[in-house]
């Protein structure tokens, strides 16, 4: 990315699943990271957990649904998001 550009993407569409879970059909189109769960926040309908990767706290949300694991703090998770969902804005 060139300099003064920031790469962007919308909480919603990263995914937060368990350390070495099963890969998607997408899984050559997606990028990932771990992370550790600094902090989850109950919003009603959804979950906003905040995540160390590196020296950035992302934020990441998800709708709350029977059966979804719920991480829990200090746990090391997996982010993974669809390339296309990445956009870069200048700074």
């Amino acid at each position: 990315q060139p300099d003064g550009t920031v790469a962007m993407i919308r909480p919603e569409r990263i995914r937060i699943s368990a350390p070495g879970t099963t890969k998607s059909a997408d899984a050559d189109q997606r990028q990932h990271v771990a992370g550790t769960v600094t902090e989850m926040i109950y919003a009603g309908p959804l979950r906003r957990y905040h995540v160390a990767v590196g020296n950035n706290d992302l934020v990441i949300r998800e709708h709350v649904a029977a059966g979804r694991e719920i991480f829990q703090l200090g746990g090391t998770i997996q982010l993974d998001w669809l390339r296309s969902d990445i956009r870069f804005v200048t700074t």
